[in-house]
C-alpha cells in the first residue's frame, strides 16, 4: 500500500513588479478570480485562480 500523501493542490510562482496591474489583467482579460491578498495595509503578495490554475503573485521574488 502506498503511505505517501496526494498533492492536492500547487501554485505556480510569478514576480510581479506592480502587483495591481498583473491583477487587472489576469482577472479582465483572463477570467482568473482573486483568492487572497496580503498582508491588506501593504501587499506584496496575491493568489488568484482560474481555469484549473493557482497562481502567486510576489512583488518581493528574488528567484531568477
Amino acid at each position: 500500500m502506498d503511505n505517501r500523501p496526494i498533492i492536492q493542490t500547487a501554485e505556480i510562482l510569478l514576480p510581479a513588479r506592480e502587483l495591481q496591474s498583473n491583477l487587472d489583467f489576469f482577472k479582465e482579460r483572463l477570467g482568473f478570480r482573486l483568492l487572497s491578498i496580503f498582508p491588506a495595509d501593504s501587499p506584496h503578495t496575491a493568489v488568484m485562480v482560474g481555469h484549473g490554475i493557482r497562481l502567486r503573485f510576489e512583488l518581493n521574488y528574488k528567484g531568477p
